[in-house]
């Protein structure tokens, strides 16, 4: 299995960081480690064990740090699991399997198998967003609600934005500084304290972690369609990653029930989703009802904002 960082120097820096800033996690957490089909992964488990369960998959080049800001809202009302993605710079292994098989769903049922879920609410956010919708579309009887943060799968990534964006990456910190300013409309000097830390964090995850080759597909009209628990998707009007206008009436038409959000003014870093995706996900405190069970439900109507 090839490691995901350029150097082991490197690989030591960045989990010596997470290691760090983990002590800061707001709440009390138990770090579980466990053997899956794609190798050791790590979850971290806050908040009442007998609390209806919430897993977290947080975005690309990134780890469970994402979620810092939001477990402690989250945990009062849920057992929140925080998973580290297999191939990205976390505690888990640095196995990358591809998107365009099963591989990435018997993953997650081993998470399921090992924590001793039934059922549980989702949320993802970018390639965490896709795991959480192509998860939903295979076992639909697993999952309560989903929230997709700017999901990757809904349209094509937009490479022109990539190269735009890939010379600044090698003009150092202030060249870092304006890529991502560019990719997720959020300027440096906007930032409160304790975002900054989190934003050299990731930058510094940024520079000593390999790309990964392959990105995700475009989920099939089939499997959007197939996602039928309640729904709702967040997106930012000036994502330079995806054409978010487009995405918007892709979910609408294939997926009408859901709740769609495109905030204006906003890129792919969107803004701190915790209240809003409280708000979805309280009213949720018994398992849904499988599909094969008669019952009417009725729909909301959803628009784009």
């Amino acid at each position: 299995m090839k490691d995901i960082y350029w150097t082991k120097a490197g690989r030591e820096r960045v989990l010596e960081r997470y290691a760090k800033l983990l002590k800061s996690w707001p709440v009390p957490f138990e770090a579980r480690t466990f053997g899956t089909s794609q190798g050791t992964t790590v979850v971290l488990d806050s908040g009442n064990p007998s609390s209806p369960p919430l897993v977290l998959f947080h975005g690309g080049y990134c780890n469970s740090l994402m979620w810092a800001r939001s477990v402690s809202a989250w945990s009062d009302n849920f057992r929140v699991l925080s998973v580290d993605i297999i191939g990205d710079p976390g505690y888990s292994a640095p196995s990358r399997p591809g998107f365009t098989d099963d591989r990435h769903a018997l993953w997650i049922d081993d998470i399921w198998n090992e924590l001793g879920l039934r059922q549980a609410s989702l949320v993802g956010a970018s390639l965490g967003g896709w795991l959480a919708l192509d998860y939903a579309s295979r076992r639909p009887e697993r999952v309560n609600r989903l929230v997709a943060l700017a999901p990757a799968g809904i349209v094509k990534m937009s490479l022109s934005a990539s190269l735009k964006i890939l010379p600044f990456l090698f003009l150092g910190e202030w060249g870092f500084r304006k890529a991502f300013a560019r990719s997720f409309g959020i300027g440096y000097e906007s930032l409160k304290p304790d975002e900054r830390v989190f934003f050299d964090f990731l930058a510094l995850m940024q520079r000593n972690v390999i790309g990964r080759a392959r990105l995700p597909g475009v989920l099939s009209d089939a499997a959007l369609a197939s996602i039928s628990m309640p729904l709702k998707i967040i997106l930012g009007e000036r994502d330079v990653f995806f054409n978010t206008a487009a995405a918007a009436r892709r979910v609408l038409s294939l997926a009408p029930h859901a709740e769609l959000l495109r905030i204006p003014g906003v890129g792919h870093g969107l803004v701190d989703p915790t209240p809003m995706i409280l708000e979805f996900m309280k009213p949720e405190f018994s398992p849904r009802v499988p599909p094969n069970c008669p019952v009417e439900v009725p729909l909301t109507s959803a628009r784009v904002d």
